[in-house]
């Protein structure tokens, strides 16, 4: 049975020329051999988003929030009636997470989970309109806040 390696959703974060390296597992000092095939699909990025990472659902994203970094902002295209839950988890760290829903600048929902909860979730929100809506994962109280620690988002739909 073939060895299947992906990466399942990924957003060039500018134009410009990428690399791609195929390799087995240990490099050089592997000792695997054989064929392999490459395929690679998408689509253009979201025109008009100043650069933010584009998310899709059911593809969890991590980063990491910090002083330097009080907040991270995704984009995801939605339709009106689509009902979309958005998890953001705390992984390492103290991080108070906050997950904050805009539509355009407009917020329109958000949650802290509790105070010193490790997960903040907009659960079953129906989204109002077509178009590109923007998650930022941040900490409680964003800038003024003083938790860190690395998380991971997740955007599904029923």
């Amino acid at each position: 049975m073939p060895t299947i390696a992906s990466i399942p959703a990924y957003s060039l974060p500018v134009d410009g020329v990428y690399y791609l390296m195929v390799t087995r597992e240990g490099f050089s000092e592997g000792t695997t051999e054989g064929t392999y095939r490459l395929s690679l699909a998408g689509r253009p990025g979201l025109s008009g988003t100043n650069g933010l990472l584009e998310v899709f659902y059911e593809v969890p994203i991590s980063g990491m929030i910090d002083a330097a970094r009080p907040f991270e902002s995704y984009i995801f295209a939605g339709s009106a009636g689509e009902v979309v839950t958005i998890e953001l988890r705390r992984l390492s760290g103290d991080l108070d997470p906050l997950v904050t829903l805009f539509e355009g600048n407009k917020q329109i929902a958000f949650d802290d989970g509790s105070r010193g909860s490790n997960v903040a979730l907009i659960e079953a929100f129906r989204l109002p309109a077509d178009g590109i809506y923007r998650v930022e994962a941040s900490r409680l109280d964003r800038v003024l806040g003083t938790s860190s620690g690395s998380f991971s988002l997740l955007i599904t739909r029923r």
